[in-house]
């Protein structure tokens, strides 16, 4: 089962890694593990959606602006 973590850049070390690391698999869609360098980000969240079983979307203020 693949799991993509969506979320704000300035989520990511308070609660963003804490969760990635719970989950500790290899089947985890995260920016720095799976996104390809000097690629758009939008581009490469529609490849890695459409690849993932789970689509977990981290709403705080940060995500919301």
């Amino acid at each position: 089962m693949r799991v993509f973590l969506s979320h704000s850049s300035k989520d990511k070390l308070r609660f963003v890694n804490l969760v990635a690391e719970k989950l500790n698999t290899d089947n985890l869609i995260i920016d720095a593990k799976s996104f390809v360098p000097a690629k758009d980000n939008r581009d490469e969240m529609i490849r890695l959606v459409s690849q993932c079983d789970i689509f977990c979307f981290f709403i705080s203020k940060n995500s919301l602006h």
